[in-house]
């Protein structure tokens, strides 16, 4: 693990994933405790207890660290940590303590695995003992606390909540050497793994049936962008401009003028997309397509997406045999010339090793590599002698340092043949490449609000949506056609978004809206792996809110001088940007969503610390122009509990916006002074009377006299309550105004006629 380089063929290596900032970073955190969406894994040995009474204590501890072993190593191949061993079986977790953009499929795929492994296990078992051995998994995603149980950062920590209750209600239910699955992990993963449902199951703790599904083996999916087109993808929206640029590219590639074009972008921005339509349009002009895909689970598999160029190039499938393999990759090369023809032990090799000559498989390591760079140049260059070539490889932040040489040599040897090389990556990925006449970089940015709107309506195929909530999904999303697709997509089948005969509508209030896993398991995997510092300035100013200014961030934080390089690295990695420099430098969040992720990852008694230090530090840096600050103070004093100063604040908002006739602001602020007045209880009840009657008049002022009376009855109630007879005449006086105006004659009427006889 300390190697800094390989000691066979001297390779640089980089360290390894558990052992990066990423990990530091969460692990800090962990110490701590954090609000997680994972997905648990169970896995444990059937019938354990009667296998104890048939053999020796030492065969049982042998044949169980078996299973561990196996059951641990499928757990670590797909990103998991294991928590606990359980006696017959483990407890593991994917997205904590570092998170991923693929958590469940990756859970998912480790159980699968687990249970092949197992299988295989079994019959080395069943050789030395008459007896059966099958092991069973269940898999939950869902919410849990994770924090350490120890005082060591080390891989002391659990995980606690009811996502961890029904995973281990999954393993008990499923049957020996099957994969049990909740809805939520099926969800994440139902483009990627074959599943049966097992319809409703009653599960113990549970009011509900809980929808069981059974995971049967992985389909040939392993993109985003595949699963969309299974799926069915979403008319597509915007990029002209960009397509145009590609065009350009790809003509001059023809003409023989190789061509690398760079793309870059933030995850879900349509990278993949783009050059799907891209790929449908030269393709019908007779380009040849060859794309290769880099995995988030692949960064340790050399030339993984090299070897995937040269599957789909010589239509090699997972299914072929040896035999099979040799013969479409001697097909394949019919027609090359003879120093291509030589590079074909070398490709035999990396699609299959048993199928390599004997001295490929045994020469000298640096020897080989060399062979491989002269197979895969060779592979591109012939290719393109028959048709103009489009070379894709997708996801180069996910790519391993092996194939990256490779790619960096094909790119030298494209400029003078009829080549486009399309690179794709998301910030934060250093680019290799240097600067070529024939290298030029794209960059993708969000899509305009119109243009979401209209991908909203076509996510939706519906054309009249209420104007409140496209503008409340465009918000949310801000240009990013995968989070628009996601939220939309969720929003339906949560219910909170609900189609009737009039059209669509909310079926949920706002606030109660989350975000779906999806999306939240890619913002919280870039999160996770910043800096330790930069992760920690992150959360802390997502407590501040979208906007945040450096002097506030500064206070309630103890980076100190450190905070400016973490700032410098979070507006490198796009994360956050620069929104004002006077009067004092301020930054936001690129996205509502990222700023929604990293606050929710906080503890909630930990926020409302926060959230109260941040209101006393925006008295004492602002106290000389508070007004300013009113709606702030109002939202961090509520967070934090309170109540007595949320309770001020929030009035003083409302007068505030009463003067800018901001009268739906106002009604909002003074209904929360109320729930504020209410949890203060009879010490506030005077001042509640007051905000009461002033939300009152601001109903009358927009017309809305049944809420207008209903605001005055506040004061009546509280009149008869302590048989204040004056305060009741003036609380009748004003129902009777506000029903009079609303047409509502003989009710207003009665009031008003009351409120007289109790002022005589």
């Amino acid at each position: 693990p300390e190697a800094r380089f390989c000691d066979a063929c001297g390779a640089a290596l980089k360290p390894a994933a558990t052992q990066g900032p990423s990990s530091s970073a969460a692990r800090q955190s962990m110490h701590e405790g954090e609000r997680r969406v994972v997905s648990v894994l169970f896995a444990d040995a059937v019938g354990h207890t009667p296998l104890s009474e048939r053999l020796d204590e030492e065969e049982v501890y042998n044949l169980m660290q078996g299973c561990f072993a196996r059951m641990q190593e499928s757990v670590e191949r797909y990103g998991g940590t294991v928590i606990q061993y359980t006696g017959d079986g483990i407890f593991a977790l994917f997205g904590a303590p570092v998170a991923y953009e693929d958590s469940a499929r990756r859970a998912v795929m480790a159980g699968l695995d687990m249970q092949r492994s197992l299988k295989e296990y079994a019959e080395e078992v069943k050789k030395r003992h008459p007896i059966e051995c099958a092991y069973r998994v269940g898999i939950n995603t869902g919410p849990v606390v994770v924090g350490s149980i120890s005082e060591k950062l080390d891989l002391d920590f659990t995980a606690v909540g009811d996502t961890v209750n029904l995973a281990s209600r999954m393993e008990t239910l499923a049957v020996a050497g099957t994969v049990y699955l909740t809805e939520s992990t099926y969800r994440s993963i139902r483009e990627y793994i074959e599943c049966e449902c097992l319809g409703p199951k009653d599960i113990k703790g549970k009011s509900e049936p809980v929808v069981v599904y059974r995971a049967q083996g992985e389909r040939n999916v392993h993109s985003r962008i595949e699963a969309s087109v299974e799926r069915g993808l979403t008319p597509y929206t915007g990029r002209d401009e960009e397509q145009s640029m590609l065009r350009s590219y790809m003509d001059k590639a023809k003409r023989g003028q190789g061509q690398v074009v760079f793309i870059s972008g933030e995850a879900g921005i349509g990278k993949s997309r783009m050059l799907l339509e891209f790929r449908r349009e030269v393709e019908s002009e007779g380009v040849r397509w060859i794309e290769g895909q880099c995995i988030s689970f692949g960064e340790n598999i050399p030339y993984l997406p090299v070897v995937d160029v040269l599957k789909r190039t010589f239509n090699v499938d997972e299914s072929d045999s040896d035999g099979d393999i040799a013969e479409k990759v001697g097909a394949g090369i019919e027609g090359w010339g003879e120093g291509a023809k030589a590079t074909a032990p070398y490709i035999k090799f990396l699609l299959n090793a048993e199928l390599a000559d004997e001295a490929v498989a045994t020469m000298d390591p640096m020897e080989r590599r060399a062979g491989f760079f002269d197979a895969f140049r060779a592979v591109v260059i012939e290719l393109s002698r028959s048709a103009p070539l489009a070379l894709v490889i997708e996801d180069l932040h996910w790519i391993d340092e092996q194939s990256e040489e490779i790619v960096k040599a094909m790119v030298d040897a494209a400029a003078a043949a009829p080549v486009l090389i399309v690179l794709t990556a998301r910030p934060g990925y250093t680019s290799t490449l240097g600067d070529r006449t024939y290298l030029s970089r794209l960059a993708l940015t969000q899509l305009t609000p119109e243009d979401s709107a209209e991908l909203v309506e076509r996510a939706l195929g519906a054309s009249d949506l209420p104007p409140e909530l496209q503008k409340l999904i465009v918000r949310k999303t801000e240009g990013n056609p995968f989070f628009i697709e996601e939220v939309t997509r969720s929003l339906i089948e949560t219910g909170a978004l609900l189609e009737t005969k009039a059209g669509f509508g909310l079926g949920t209030e706002v606030e109660d809206i989350r975000i779906p896993n999806t999306i939240h398991e890619v913002i919280l995997a870039r999160i996770d792996r910043l800096d330790p510092k930069a992760r920690e300035a992150l959360q802390l100013a997502s407590v501040i809110g979208r906007e945040f200014t450096v002097r506030l961030l500064n206070r309630i934080s103890d980076l100190k001088e450190r905070l400016g390089d973490s700032l410098d690295e979070l507006k490198k990695l796009e994360l956050i940007y620069e929104s004002g420099y006077q009067p004092e430098l301020a930054y936001m969040f690129k996205h509502a969503l990222t700023h929604d992720v990293a606050y929710s990852t906080l503890l909630i008694e930990r926020r409302r610390v926060l959230h109260r230090t941040v209101a006393d530090g925006i008295e004492t840096l602002f106290a000389e122009r508070l007004t300013e600050h009113y709606e702030a103070l109002a939202y961090h004093y509520e967070k934090s509990q309170t109540w007595d100063k949320a309770l001020d604040y929030l009035e003083r908002a409302g007068d505030k916006a009463v003067s800018a006739c901001a009268n739906q602001e106002a009604i909002g602020f003074y209904t929360r002074a109320l729930k504020a007045s209410e949890i203060l209880g009879d010490e506030s009840r005077s001042r509640s009377l007051g905000i009461a009657e002033k939300r009152g008049w601001i109903y009358f002022t927009v017309a809305d006299y049944v809420s207008a009376v209903k605001s005055a009855g506040i004061v009546l109630k509280v009149a008869e309550e302590t048989d204040d007879a004056v305060l009741e005449s003036h609380a009748l006086s004003l129902i009777g105004i506000f029903q009079l105006f609303g047409h509502d004659f003989e009710p207003a009427e009665t009031s008003l006629i009351r409120a007289i006889e109790l002022s005589e």
